[in-house]
This record gives C-alpha cells, structure tokens and sequence, in this order.
C-alpha cells in the first residue's frame, strides 16, 4: 500500500516557496493503522516533523513533482494507493473559485 501525507513547497524562487497548512496527521494515522494490520506500507511524505509509523518505509519529498515521481516509483510495486494530500496550487485555485462567481485567474510565474 502507498499512502502520500503532508504539504509540499512549491518553489517561487530560491527563497520563497508555496505551500498550504497540511499536518500530514491522517495519512500517518492511515499508514500507521495499515501497518498495525499487516499491510506493507510505503508512506510518501511532505516535509513534516511527524515520526514515522513502526514497520512503515517512509520516502520524504518536498515538491509536488517529488510526490509525484515518488508515488509513480512505490505504486509499481504495490496493490493499493491512497493519495491524501492536494498540491497548495490546486487548493489556491479551488479557494478562488469558491469565493467569487466572477471568473478569476491564479498565475504563479518562475
């Protein structure tokens, strides 16, 4: 099973980053419940300061094209995928939509 938990930071430029306020709480709480019943649990995980289940191989990303290109390499090898997490880009989007009924453009340049 491959189970995705946390923020990831979304490089501006060098010093500034996107994000959003994901704990990664429940995809730890989900690995670590999986483990407990026997499942071989490879959790990808977002920058966060949360201890990794016992028996859970942890893959620690910062990016969404980490995750990404982390859950493509684990997910060959496993049964069951659970993404619980959403890129801080795909959140923004979804904010503004939900806020105004006039169209809105969210534009993030490199």
């Amino acid at each position: 099973m491959v189970i995705t938990a946390g923020p990831t930071r979304e490089a501006i430029d060098p010093v500034r980053y996107i994000s959003n306020h994901s704990s990664g709480k429940m995809g730890f709480a989900l690995a670590e419940a999986a483990s407990q019943m026997g499942a071989n649990v490879t959790l990808i995980a977002g920058p966060v300061a949360l201890t990794t289940p016992v028996g859970v191989k942890r893959v620690d990303v910062t990016s969404a094209p980490e995750m990404h290109q982390a859950s493509l390499d684990a997910a060959v090898s496993h049964d069951i995928f659970i993404a619980v997490r959403r890129s801080p880009i795909t959140a923004l989007s979804m904010s503004r939509r939900k806020k105004s009924k006039r169209p809105q453009t969210t534009m993030i340049c490199r």
